[in-house]
């Protein structure tokens, strides 16, 4: 009989061998190594190794973070720092890592995981599914340049109490974006960490708006980074693009990213930058993720799902749209709609729309079934700000 995989949380005497496989990874000791052990002891209990005779030999970390979806505030299952030590590579630790990991989170209501994938294919056979992040944008600063006077007010770290609001407005129009109240890290502080490097971040509050931002040299040319930004209104999008318009004859440009439905990601395209990294989803569990979603819907019907990685998804499920939510239970009843997990992570998240879900044969059954799963996601689209990469 095979013996099951050694899998269990990290302890602290596993540290310095941890840190070793991170350097190798990512390349990240910059800091001393007493910092970083110091560093990694907050974050350790989010951690899970597969242990080859008491040594990790690969790890992975899933952080619960706070996010948006539809408009209102849930779990998602955050993963990063997915490594194996070069000695033992290639052995399937990672894929026991991830079902480990994805049956704990399924038991624990996670619906959702989210990730920065190294190679989107490699995730993509354990059921991750790239969705819309938006772009990245490095636009010459006269494109925003107006003679209009912006009431702005530079905020010290301490008193970030006025733009916590309008980021919340903002980012509940966007799937996945983070809530950041979360105490698996202390997001805001995180965004201005580097306020004291030689190109300090620096916090700009005007009206219904607010930017983080640097103004870094780079071939000879300043810059004006954009490193967070959000607005409460049209008025304060405006007011945030007349602000930055006001470093023209100081930067010859502004780097910045847009979500995908913003139109100044249609108006700049010529401006995209390369190498924006891919987000992926994926669907944890059915259940969690159908069960009392709101929904204007009223109807039942029965979907069918394939999930060669997860097989308590692997089922028919009776989905109960009445009175305002979605209802969800296991039925042996035919099927109406039949889809793959991917193809449900884009109709779920707002990735795709109906129609080209059809033209691209991503479901077999009712159309019009499709659509309320379709509306589960609120009208929104994902996206996620960059500074809250993990």
């Amino acid at each position: 009989m095979a013996t099951p995989p050694d899998i269990r949380p990290l302890q602290e005497q596993h540290l310095e061998k941890v840190l070793r496989m991170r350097h190798l990874a990512f390349g990240d000791s910059s800091a001393s190594l007493s910092q970083q052990l110091e560093e990694f002891k907050v974050r350790m209990q989010y951690f899970l190794a597969y242990f080859v005779e008491d040594e990790p030999a690969s790890l992975l970390a899933a952080y619960p973070f706070g996010a948006y979806y539809a408009g209102h505030p849930i779990r998602i299952s955050a993963l990063g720092s997915v490594l194996t030590a070069p000695e033992y590579r290639r052995r399937g630790h990672v894929r026991a890592l991830l079902a480990n990991m994805l049956a704990s989170n399924a038991r624990n209501g996670f619906a959702w995981s989210l990730e920065y994938p190294f190679d989107p294919a490699y995730y993509a056979r354990y059921g991750w599914q790239s969705i819309p992040n938006g772009q990245s944008l490095e636009v010459p600063v006269q494109h925003f340049f107006r003679k209009a006077h912006v009431e702005a007010k530079e905020l010290g770290v301490n008193t970030l109490a006025p733009i916590k609001p309008i980021y919340a407005t903002w980012a509940s129009h966007y799937n996945f974006a983070l809530t950041r109240d979360d105490v698996a890290r202390e997001s805001w502080q995180r965004l201005i960490q580097n306020i004291h490097s030689p190109n300090p971040k620096r916090i700009y509050l005007l009206q219904d708006a607010y930017c983080i931002l640097s103004l870094p040299y780079e071939n000879n040319e300043r810059k004006l980074v954009i490193h967070d930004y959000a607005y409460s209104s049209a008025a304060g999008k405006q007011h945030l693009l007349d602000f930055w318009g006001g470093f023209s004859g100081q930067v010859a440009s502004v780097r910045f990213t847009v979500a995908p439905d913003d139109p100044m990601g249609f108006d700049y395209a010529r401006y995209m930058l390369k190498g924006k990294s891919e987000l992926q989803a994926r669907i944890i569990s059915v259940n969690n993720a159908l069960n009392n979603v709101v929904t204007p819907h009223e109807t039942t019907f029965v979907l069918s799902v394939t999930d060669d990685f997860c097989a308590w998804n692997q089922q028919h499920f009776l989905i109960t749209c009445k009175n305002g939510r979605c209802g969800v239970s296991t039925t042996q009843e035919p099927a109406d709609v039949h889809c793959d997990i991917r193809a449900l992570t884009l109709l779920l998240s707002g990735s795709i729309n109906t129609r080209n879900a059809q033209k691209l044969e991503l479901f077999k059954g009712d159309a019009a079934f499709v659509e309320v799963l379709v509306s589960f996601a609120g009208e929104r689209v994902p996206f996620m700000a960059p500074a809250d990469g993990f």
